[in-house]
């Protein structure tokens, strides 16, 4: 699906800052030796952000090739009439990386593995979405798992071993054991009702009531379309008839398609696409000032489309987000203005405010469908 502004784009945005320099970024004919000079374009952002100043104009050469990178804006920024600006050219940025075919090596009726393959929140099979399935929704009553990334220990409770009233007990990475309090056990974002517990090292071993509990891996129980990531594995079951060798896959490796922070205030992004990263199209943090997004498209973010955090102040405007988590969430004391967008077919929210008590937020002319 490809992703079109549709409405042009503010003329003030096309217009190049005053006294600035031309940088090019070329992701076939470029190179990080190069000077970054129109005819020696460099070839990713990551190297060229060290020479940028207030003022600079960075322009993404329309190669007809995706541009596999995250746009991490730190060190570099603009200031008051002197905005750094980045056009896109209508490329796209993409957080994935294609699995080779050759990867997967079939380990069991219709389950298929790929070693030391990373992947974060979901695969792209055939420009779909396939959302991992987790260990802590595909329990059995009496498992537990450990969800390494956010360190929460999960059990699903089962008619003879509730939580209220069973003697827990855990033993953890070092070879320490605790006892569990089940007061302490809480709801969690389980689609099959676990609960969690939080505040422990690593768990390697469970036993209730003095007995061994079983550990659950989804791995062990993938669903066709499924995918699970284990270790530094991928384990996937293709669908009913699906030859894994002749599917495109890729893997969400990326986090963001631009993340912007710490000194990257009076930054312009304009005319790009985002998409396939496993947190925000465009994401922004701290007290920024002065950002700006126009004809900045998003589809099939593992999270938001934009989402701008602390007290940072963003205007976002002429824009397509389609197919991610939340299409925009701003949260705490952050500040946006946004103008004609479209949203549509996210799995949540089209838009949602999380704010602090010193946050303000304008919406005008909000096309929101099927969210």
């Amino acid at each position: 699906m490809s992703l079109k502004p549709f409405l042009p784009v503010a003329a003030c945005l096309i217009a190049s800052s005053l006294a600035g320099a031309d940088y090019y970024l070329d992701n076939v004919k470029g190179s990080d030796s190069n000077s970054g000079l129109k005819d020696a374009p460099m070839a990713t952002f990551k190297a060229l952000e060290k020479k940028l100043a207030p003022g600079d104009n960075v322009f993404l050469n329309p190669t007809g090739k995706i541009y596999r990178q995250e746009f991490v804006i730190y060190s570099a920024g603009g200031k008051p009439g002197k905005y750094l600006t980045i056009n896109g050219n209508g490329q796209t940025v993409s957080g994935s990386e294609i699995i080779p075919a050759s990867s997967w090596k079939k380990i069991s009726d219709g389950v298929y593995k790929a070693e030391k393959t990373m992947a974060k929140v979901g695969l792209i099979v055939d420009n779909k979405v396939v959302l991992e399935q987790l260990n802590r929704d595909s329990l059995k009553p009496g498992e537990w798992c450990w969800r390494a990334q956010d360190k929460i220990f999960y059990y699903m409770p089962d008619k003879n071993h509730p939580i209220k009233g069973t003697k827990f007990e855990v033993t953890m990475v070092d070879g320490s054991n605790t006892s569990l309090d089940p007061a302490k056990f809480q709801h969690s974002h389980s689609k099959i009702g676990a609960k969690r517990y939080r505040n422990l090292k690593e768990v390697v071993k469970l036993t209730v009531n003095g007995k061994v509990a079983k550990r659950g891996w989804a791995k062990d129980s993938l669903k066709p379309g499924n995918w699970n990531r284990t270790g530094n594995d991928i384990y996937y079951r293709p669908t009913s008839g699906a030859d894994v060798r002749k599917q495109k896959i890729e893997a969400m490796v990326r986090g963001n398609g631009f993340a912007l922070a710490k000194n990257a205030s009076y930054v312009k992004v304009f005319n790009v696409n985002a998409q396939h990263v496993y947190n925000d199209g465009y994401n922004i943090h701290n007290n920024l000032k002065g950002v700006i997004f126009d004809q900045c498209n998003a589809r099939q973010c593992g999270d938001e489309g934009v989402s701008a955090h602390g007290t940072c102040e963003i205007t976002f405007t002429n824009s397509v987000i389609r197919e991610c988590d939340n299409g925009m969430n701003h949260v705490q004391d952050a500040k946006s203005v946004t103008r004609n967008i479209y949203i549509a077919d996210c799995r949540n929210n089209g838009i949602e405010f999380q704010g602090g008590k010193k946050s303000c937020h304008s919406v005008e002319n909000a096309v929101l469908v099927n969210n």
